[in-house]
């Protein structure tokens, strides 16, 4: 009986010690933020899905694909990620982009805790994300690169 148990628990631990080996490691891609997913809603408005993975707030560049009619389109956040936060940022009214998740490429990233930065000293009204300061600077973003489309 004890030399069953014994052979049940080298084989435990083989088993085991296997899995570890067939752990995939981390690519030299995989950052502290990684991009999930870009997604535009059934009302036409693309997000980035994003996981941040550190306490910083962070500054980062982010292009996600989307489909308007025939067209696959892109389009480039600047966006603030809080630390430790999962969930979607930005916004930009696609009006009537084809609802589904997309592919999306993750831009530089810069750390907004630094000794000049505006977070060191706490954040400025309305600047949080989701906030009237960033809505606005959406919205400007978002009139400029339309009269741009126009124009082409």
């Amino acid at each position: 009986m004890k030399m069953r148990n014994c052979l049940l628990l080298l084989g435990a631990l083989v088993t085991t010690h296997a899995d570890v080996y067939g752990l995939t490691p981390p690519s030299a891609s995989d950052g502290p933020i990684r991009l999930l997913a870009c997604v535009v809603s059934p009302q036409g408005i693309l997000e980035a899905e994003v996981d941040n993975q550190t306490a910083d707030t962070m500054n980062c560049s982010i292009r996600c694909n989307y489909e308007l009619g025939e067209k696959m389109l892109s389009y480039t956040f600047n966006v603030t990620i809080p630390g430790n936060f999962q969930g979607r940022v930005g916004r930009y009214d696609t009006s009537v982009a084809k609802a589904g998740s997309y592919s999306g490429d993750l831009g530089t990233c810069k750390s907004l805790h630094g000794e000049n930065s505006p977070n060191s000293r706490g954040t400025a009204p309305g600047a949080a994300l989701g906030g009237p300061l960033y809505r606005h600077n959406e919205t400007i973003l978002h009139r400029a690169l339309t009269a741009r489309r126009a124009l082409t």
